[in-house]
């Protein structure tokens, strides 16, 4: 009614498309604005609804021209830029958002208002892969603002995700002590402690914050982990319950809920959780780790892209991606990779996504005939690197570990890309196409649990054989002289309650024997409290720190018996050094890839009776060893240097004759 009295009156020409917009009348709307626009273009309101609405109806040029109109109306406004720097990245102009970005943080000078700037282009540049000028531009955020704890968190979290837990710790204590109820600021602070290794304070700072929110599902996880590494199982079964019933009622995952937070994958992987959940978070993960830099990257179909071999039957061009060319379990276990390989039938190339250096680092880098450091580059810069060198295969030896990079394989820089061992499990629809493995590892019966086409080498696991350091006792290392020494050099957190009992009905079979374990202090001592509950001495349970370097780790494992595996997750890495110390690796095998780890490594150790189906055979198993452990483990060191597990030139042959059958 008033526009038919005054036609060009603004106020009414932007409520009426409100109105518009909110009756699904969209149309109507645009064209509300646009007369708005058109009768009143230094009005700043009228261009950015239409730019807004514009960008919701995924017309991006054109909201971009009314955004761009809006800036240039108000170029001093932040949160005007923000919007405009938001559809750039959404995009994919990802360098015409920085240049806007960078040009507004000079702008702004010391105004607090560049606080908002800096933050926003700390963002931008971290969903690029520039975590070390991320760092730097959240800084000069933090230093404008203080204070405000949306601007601090986000360099408290990147100072994290790249391995500087002490300054994330110290950022956001300073944050806590302005904010000491900051529901997100106590959730980081648990997750560094956590990764710190605190889990004590970690678990009272997640119960602290649930009382605040019990249902935030991330806080769930991390009171469930904190338990776990301490041993602590007195709430397990109600919070495995609760957490089910929390990621059941999260939607699929989309590249459209920028709200629904995404949960790091690979501690999924220690929980007894359906697999489908797994996926489903692991997707999740993807999506949003990837950023908007691949939005339009279709799915991949479940049938992989195969390549064709350089130069008809020339050299395979194959390229290994890893955070783990340092001294890492994954790094030890894979040091000899590229000597194994032929040179006439290979040519291999390193990319390294880790910011940690060291002397590994620089093996890896002699003994691979090319080796480039992509850890300062941005996720566009690495694609592109990897693209021009006309890969044939991209084997991921990292998965969704630390200082993985999503967005390098979801931008699909080799036409065929391999999943290997670094991360235990199936990574989820947009990554990888194959995933190596062995008939142990995944039988062909549950192939259907993984989500890329699963390829069976003769043996999964592969790495060169170490002598151990001599003259290394039981004596040297405080431990019994006489008796039988089981143990288990699992992390606290693949201990479950069930194998914990089993443990102490096989220490109340066997007299004399002892069980000898690498905990922390508080999960150590849970476990001798349990040893007492179930009618054994605590002092049967025994500790020693980890040695190094790793020769003197193996010399040290060669001291025990029998290592008992974890059946929910079991040995990895560590159980390759226990084989290698001549220690034999009992092991009960389940479903997923992290239980039946220990039955490939069995495999590959030509120790196929060691691998057992049920805790009661686990144990009947252990108990005949524990009475006399000396044939098995005369058996395993008579042979050790011909084990295929130690045969890495082998496992090296096998992948490229597998590669090229497929090619073929």
């Amino acid at each position: 009614e008033v526009l038919e009295i005054e036609p060009d009156h603004p106020w009414s020409w932007l409520q009426l498309a409100n109105c518009q917009r909110r009756m699904g009348e969209t149309s109507l709307a645009i064209e509300s604005l646009r007369q708005l626009c058109r009768h009143h273009p230094q009005r700043i309101d009228g261009w950015k609804n239409l730019g807004l609405l514009l960008q919701q109806q995924g017309q991006s040029t054109k909201a971009r021209e009314c955004l761009e109109r809006m800036v240039a109306l108000a170029p001093t406004d932040a949160k005007n830029l923000c919007t405009l720097a938001d559809l750039l990245t959404q995009m994919g102009a990802m360098e015409d958002a920085e240049s806007l970005l960078r040009a507004a943080s000079h702008g702004f000078g010391q105004n607090q208002q560049g606080a908002q700037i800096w933050l926003r282009l700390g963002i931008l540049l971290e969903q690029r892969g520039e975590t070390h000028r991320a760092i730097k531009a959240l800084h000069n955020a933090s230093l404008l603002e203080p204070k405000d704890p949306t601007i601090q968190l986000p360099r408290v979290g990147l100072l994290l995700a790249i391995g500087q837990p002490e300054a994330a710790l110290k950022s956001v204590n300073e944050l806590l002590e302005q904010h000491p109820n900051h529901l997100d600021g106590l959730q980081r602070k648990a997750e560094i402690l956590q990764f710190m290794g605190q889990n004590e304070e970690s678990l009272v700072l997640c119960q602290q914050a649930r009382k605040q929110d019990p249902k935030r599902i991330d806080l769930q996880l991390m009171e469930l982990y904190a338990s776990q590494a301490l041993c602590d199982w007195s709430q397990r079964d109600d919070q495995l319950a609760d957490l089910k019933a929390s990621l059941r009622q999260r939607p699929a995952p989309s590249l459209q809920q920028p709200e629904i937070q995404a949960l790091p994958p690979f501690g999924l992987l220690t929980l007894p959780l359906p697999s489908d959940l797994v996926t489903q978070e692991i997707d999740r993960w993807v999506l949003k780790q990837s950023g908007t830099i691949h939005k339009n990257v279709e799915a991949k179909t479940k049938e992989p892209q195969l390549p064709s071999v350089h130069n008809g039957n020339g050299r395979l061009r194959i390229g290994y991606l890893s955070a783990d060319f340092r001294t890492h379990a994954m790094g030890l276990l894979l040091e000899g990779l590229f000597e194994a390989h032929d040179p006439e039938q290979v040519e291999t190339y390193a990319y390294s996504i880790s910011p940690i250096r060291d002397a590994l680092t620089d093996h890896y880098r002699r003994s691979s005939d090319h080796f480039h450091d992509l850890s300062k580059t941005s996720d566009q810069q690495a694609l592109q690197k990897i693209e021009a060198d006309e890969l044939d295969v991209l084997v991921d030896l990292s998965g969704l570990t630390t200082f993985s990079r999503p967005a390098i394989l979801r931008g699909r820089p080799a036409p065929l890309q391999i999943g290997y061992l670094g991360f235990p499990g199936s990574q989820g629809h947009h990554l990888v196409d194959v995933i190596l493995a062995d008939d142990q590892l995944i039988p062909k019966e549950l192939e259907n649990n993984y989500t890329e086409e699963v390829w069976c080498l003769p043996h999964a696991w592969s790495t060169s054989y170490r002598h151990a350091m001599p003259g290394i006792t039981r004596e040297v290392l405080g431990l019994p002289e006489t008796g039988t020494l089981f143990c288990c050099f699992n992390r606290a957190e693949k201990i479950t309650p069930a194998i914990a009992k089993t443990w102490m009905s096989i220490l109340r079979e066997v007299p004399n024997s002892w069980l000898w374990l690498a905990l922390k202090k508080e999960a150590l001592s849970r476990l001798k409290q349990l040893a007492e509950q179930q009618g054994v001495k605590a002092e049967r349970i025994l500790t020693a720190p980890y040695q190094r370097p790793v020769e003197r780790f193996i010399g040290a494992m060669a001291c025990a018996d029998l290592f008992l595996d974890t059946p929910d997750f079991n040995a990895g890495a560590i159980g390759t050094l226990a084989l290698n110390a001549g220690l034999p690796l009992l092991t009960c095998a389940g479903k997923r890839f992290t239980s039946r780890m220990g039955a490939s490594l069995c495999k590959a150790a030509n120790l196929d009776e060691m691998v057992v189906d049920d805790l009661n055979s686990y144990q009947k198993c252990a108990v005949e060893l524990g009475h006399d452990p000396k044939p098995c483990k005369n058996k395993l060191k008579q042979n050790l240097n011909n084990l295929p597990l130690f045969q890495q030139q082998r496992w090296a042959n096998d992948l490229c004759a597998l590669i090229r059958s497929k090619v073929s």
